[in-house]
Order: structure tokens, then sequence, then C-alpha cells
């Protein structure tokens, strides 16, 4: 006759041999929980590691590991420059630090300089044809393969930039003034 289970929720908080792996005991995660707080119900007390296996089937647990890896991966960094900074860098400015450095002449006026809006609109009509060539390309490729519906779906994206293109003809975008 097997271990009652009773037994079996004993031998898993006293870490035995057939007790610490639910699958040798030939039990579910779940019913491993269950054996688990049966065992502390009985005890009156949580073993420590009863706490890690129920932390550990948990299935957030992964979760919250990877999270906390991933702002360590993130933070540590940050936190090595900052010291890194406090450490050796000079705590304030002087003459020599401040003192131009690349072209030698003092700057005059400000850094701001305003742009003709027509910049921006080729800037526009550029990306939108260099959008339409990402993705005529790849329809290119596959041109024999696909069917009808696909002809037509690339036939109107193309109408719709040749719209466009027009527009922007007849309002007088293209011409620089």
């Amino acid at each position: 006759m097997g271990p009652c289970r009773g037994d079996l929720a004993v031998r898993a908080a006293n870490g035995s041999q057939n007790g610490m792996n639910g699958e040798k005991m030939g039990l579910d995660p779940p019913e491993w929980g269950k054996l688990l707080s049966q065992n502390m119900l009985r005890t009156g007390t949580l073993n420590q590691k009863d706490s890690i296996v129920k932390m550990a089937s948990s299935p957030y647990f992964s979760l919250g590991v990877l999270f906390l890896v991933a702002l360590g991966f993130g933070l540590t960094p940050l936190a090595l420059a900052w010291l890194w900074a406090k450490a050796f860098s000079p705590a304030k400015p002087n003459a020599i630090k401040n003192a131009i450095y690349e072209c030698g002449l003092v700057s005059k006026g400000d850094a701001w300089v305003q742009f003709h809006s027509a910049y921006y609109l080729y800037a526009i009509i550029f990306m939108i044809f260099d959008v339409e060539a990402v993705f005529l390309l790849p329809f290119s490729v596959a041109f024999t393969g696909l069917g009808a519906s696909a002809c037509v779906a690339m036939l109107v994206f193309v109408l719709l930039l040749i719209e466009g293109l027009a527009w922007a003809w007849v309002k007088g975008i293209l011409t620089w003034a």
C-alpha cells in the first residue's frame, strides 16, 4: 500500500528525495500546493522550503523575476555611470573647462535657425515615396504567386500615391518659391 497524502506532505516539507519533486510523487503542481498548505495547517508553521515551492509554482513568479532582471540591466549602467561621474569628474566648471575648443571663435547670436517650411514638405513627400518603395519591392518579388485581390490592393495603393503627387503638384508644393 502506498503512502498516504499526509505522509507525502511531510516528506515534501522535510525535503526527502521523493518529497521535493512533485513529478516523483505523482502529483500535479496544484495538488502539491494543497499538500504543502495542509502541512502548514498541521504543523502550524510555514517552512522556508514551503514558501519557495509556493512562490515558484505561481505563474507570475517567472514574470516577476524577468522584470527584476530587466530593471537591473537598465538601472545598473546608469548607477555605475553616476558613481563614476561623482568619483572622477570635477565638481565645478571653471574658465578652462568652459573655453572654446572646436573652432576657436566666440559664437555670435542664437544657435536656433528657422528653416523654410518647404524643406519639411519635401521631406514628407520623400518619406511617402520611400515607404512606397518599401511596399512595392516585396510585392514585385512575390508578384507571380499572388492572387488578383493582392494586385488590386497594390493598384489602389499606387493610385492613391499618384493622386497625392498630383495634388502636391497642383498646389505648387513641388515648385521652389
